[in-house]
């Protein structure tokens, strides 16, 4: 099999070409970016929160432990939107590629 962009050799199973980087999957290559960068961005932000709270809980700060729990609980919420999004995004370039099929 042959890239559809460079021309080189990839296989059935792979998920980029190794030469160019151009995605094989089905997903548009700026959803799968999108959803990697959520992910990463929103767990990165959620463990140093969990670390916030966890060192306000053992100086006895509740009130601050609690704002940080909640602070992690909206991050939470933003990162589902996002990836919603993302999902909608996605869901429309296959939608359009199937119209012009």
């Amino acid at each position: 099999m042959q890239c559809a962009r460079c021309g080189g050799k990839v296989e059935e199973d792979w998920v980029a070409c190794p030469k160019c980087g151009l995605s094989l999957v089905l997903s548009p290559p700026e959803a799968v970016v999108a959803r990697i960068l959520i992910k990463t961005i929103g767990g990165a932000i959620r463990a140093a929160q969990a670390i916030e709270e966890a060192e306000a809980k053992k100086k006895k700060k509740f009130g601050e432990a609690d704002a940080i729990r909640i602070e992690r609980e909206v991050v939470e919420d933003i990162e589902k939107v996002l990836l919603d999004v993302t999902d909608t995004y996605e869901h429309e370039v296959k939608k359009s590629k199937k119209k012009k099929e």
